[in-house]
C-alpha cells in the first residue's frame, strides 16, 4: 500500500475582506475549499519569492 503523503498545518489570520474574497472563489467552483486556496497561493508566492531571490 502506498504511503499517503503527509501535509503539515499553518493557522492564518486575513482580514474580513480577504475572508470574503477566499469564499465567494470557493463559492465559484474553482478551489474546492480555504486549504486549497491557501495552498495555491502559497505555493504560487514560494515560487515568486525564490525566482526574486535568484536576481
Amino acid at each position: 500500500m502506498p504511503k499517503a503523503k503527509r501535509k503539515e498545518r499553518i493557522t492564518v489570520y486575513v482580514s474580513p475582506y480577504l475572508y470574503k474574497e477566499i469564499q465567494e472563489i470557493i463559492k465559484s467552483g474553482d478551489f474546492s475549499s480555504e486549504s486549497d486556496v491557501g495552498y495555491q497561493a502559497l505555493s504560487r508566492f514560494i515560487e515568486e519569492y525564490k525566482r526574486g531571490k535568484k536576481k
